[in-house]
């Protein structure tokens, strides 16, 4: 019996990183707004915003690493952090610049633009943390801490230029829900958003 749960758990993982890993990459190259791609914002005054959804691919990669491998290597993790938390903190800036130049929101999109971004953040932080903290898998942070950089940043990017999406925002829709949905999951699994929990799970995540 257990031997077939974990075996529908790895489908649902292959099935999780099938889905996500097409649609992230596919988003790179389809246009999000003004019929501009993230590939093509790389070299155009929007490269900040769109560097991250590149994130797609470094977490597809330790994803399939990972799997085969069973684990991640200490400088494969610390570059995770690291660039993870230059993100985030670009994240940040932007939230701070835009109140700065801005003021505080005035209306209810402006609210999400400040709120959900760091909101993301904040949860990526408590599970990241948490789970070291409690000798959970430290693959998990690492993918989960850039899973939560390509929420924040697409988050923002999506209120952003709310009612000028084109197929390529879609595409990260579907890929920032599968992120959503796999950090809410794994995090339940390894007792982060509630008591108990495993700390074996590279056949679930």
């Amino acid at each position: 019996m257990e031997t077939g749960m974990m075996g529908t758990n790895r489908y649902i993982s292959l099935l999780f990183l099938i889905v996500a890993g097409t649609a992230g990459m596919a988003a790179l190259f389809l246009p999000f707004t003004w019929d501009v791609s993230p590939a093509e914002a790389v070299v155009s005054e929007l490269f900040q915003l769109a560097i991250p959804f590149f994130f797609s691919v470094l977490v597809c990669a330790a994803y399939v690493r990972w799997m085969i491998s069973g684990l991640l290597s200490r400088p494969e993790r610390a570059i995770t952090y690291v660039v993870s938390s230059l993100v985030a903190l670009r994240v940040l800036f932007w939230i701070i610049l835009g109140l700065k130049d801005e003021g505080w929101p005035s209306d209810v999109q402006g609210w999400l633009l400040v709120a959900i971004p760091l909101l993301m953040l904040l949860f990526g932080v408590y599970v990241v943390v948490k789970n070291l903290r409690n000798k959970g898998p430290k693959e998990v942070s690492a993918v989960m801490a850039m899973q939560i950089v390509y929420l924040s940043n697409a988050l923002f990017c999506l209120i952003v230029f709310f009612g000028g999406w084109q197929i390529g925002a879609y595409f990260v829709v579907v890929t920032s829900g599968v992120y959503l949905i796999q950090i809410v999951l794994v995090s339940v699994k390894l007792g982060i958003l509630r008591g108990g929990g495993t700390n074996s799970i590279v056949s679930d995540f």
